[in-house]
């Protein structure tokens, strides 16, 4: 576990790794070291995975997703993800108090060559939220989702 410049211990990254590991089914190497070969698990769903992505979708979720669609057994539904992995982000502030947060390693690939920062994850199939759906609290995504299932 790494440790950011507040002290705070990050398990995201770690949870991420073992989660995937139960979608997956053949090894693979992690996005984030690429040094670190998931596993599938002796009981991986074998079955049709949809994850839902949009503009909120950063850090390790953005990890997480990566490993996910680069794995080929997910159709990514919604929208781009921000575009930052994280890439060991460093908090620091001004002499006037405005609060930075910066990723500091070199900008990595994954292991199929993706960009690690600054490049969105292009979901498969594109939903997009509008305010009228939201307003009446209907899950766009979700809903394309649960339609996709129902056709097969």
């Amino acid at each position: 576990m790494e440790a950011d410049s507040m002290g705070r211990r990050h398990r995201a990254g770690r949870f991420g790794f073992g989660i995937c590991r139960h979608f997956i089914r053949q090894p693979q190497p992690h996005c984030v070291g690429s040094q670190k070969t998931m596993e599938p698990t002796e009981d991986a769903y074998q079955g049709k995975v949809f994850l839902l992505t949009g503009p909120i979708t950063f850090s390790a979720a953005e990890s997480f997703t990566l490993d996910m669609k680069e794995s080929g057994n997910v159709t990514v539904v919604g929208e781009p993800t921000a575009g930052y992995t994280g890439n060991h982000p460093v908090n620091f502030s001004t002499a006037h108090d405005v609060w930075f947060r910066l990723p500091t390693r070199e900008p990595q690939n994954s292991p199929k060559g993706f960009p690690m920062e600054g490049v969105n994850i292009q979901p498969h199939n594109v939903v997009h939220q509008t305010v009228s759906d939201f307003m009446q609290d209907k899950d766009t995504q979700l809903e394309y989702v649960l339609d996709r299932i129902a056709g097969e």
